[in-house]
């Protein structure tokens, strides 16, 4: 998260040297198969999870014929013929043993078991809308996976939450209606148009919470002087105060620093 946040500040500090109103982008151009099916996905057969001292990478080769079971596990494939056989459990015992067979199967070749981070929807808009400002290039077939994931985790309200299990947020939507935009889909698009209505009915995209107006202001939106800043005098009261941001949450306490 560090230079997500980095690339942010700078965006801050340029914006209050220059105190000009944002300069707008280019069009975000329609890089989907579908726009409007929702049909986005790439071959599954394709992605190889390689891994160098636990930071895994997922490399996305058309040209791959042969997946690991990692791989195939990983994206969902069907493992029947790599998985170990194993009985049916007839007591805690067997249905341990059982577990390490399979898990053992899974170890990566450095000894870590590789797995996702799933779980909050305001992480992965955060990488999006640093890519767009910083102009890096998201390449397709990540770009439609990405895609999909969020599809898939859009609520029937047309909202998303702040995490997968969470009822709809103008925080989760707000920043995967963004998410979506700047990896193509179009306005008319019915994920789109369902977002939208959904921001529009529960009080307007003004009502995103900071963290959100943080990255509304970051992409260009939305402005500075709307955000309510986190006074940085608190870092130098006594540590014994309750409020005292040593004593926050370390993941709210870094964002605000």
């Amino acid at each position: 998260l560090i230079p997500v946040f980095i690339i942010g500040h700078v965006v801050w500090l340029n914006y209050f040297k220059s105190r000009d109103p944002p300069k707008p982008r280019e069009e975000i151009t329609d890089t989907t198969k579908d726009k409007s099916s929702g049909n986005e996905a790439t071959d599954l057969t394709k992605w190889h999870l390689t891994t160098e001292k636990g930071r895994q990478v997922w490399l996305y080769n058309e040209k791959q014929t042969i997946q690991t079971i990692h791989d195939k596990y990983f994206v969902g494939l069907d493992i029947n013929s790599e998985a170990p056989p194993l009985q049916r459990p007839q007591n805690a015992s067997d249905a341990t043993r059982n577990a390490l067979k399979f898990y053992s199967k899974l170890q990566m070749e450095d000894g870590h078991w590789g797995n996702d981070y799933g779980g909050p929807l305001f992480l992965m808009p955060g990488l999006i809308i640093t890519c767009w400002i910083s102009k890096t290039k998201i390449p397709n077939p990540y770009k439609l996976e990405m895609i999909r994931y969020l599809s898939n985790r859009q609520r029937s309200d047309g909202g998303w939450g702040l995490h997968i299990e969470s009822e709809s947020t103008m925080f989760g939507t707000v920043m995967n209606y963004c998410a979506l935009r700047l990896l193509g889909l179009g306005r008319g698009d019915p994920r789109i148009v369902k977002a939208r209505a959904w921001i529009t009915e529960n009080g307007g995209a003004t009502s995103v919470p900071a963290w959100g107006k943080f990255w509304l202001c970051a992409l260009g939106v939305y402005q500075w002087e709307g955000m309510n800043p986190i006074p940085p005098e608190l870092w130098v009261l006594p540590y014994w105060l309750p409020v005292h941001p040593g004593r926050w949450w370390c993941h709210c306490r870094v964002v605000y620093l």
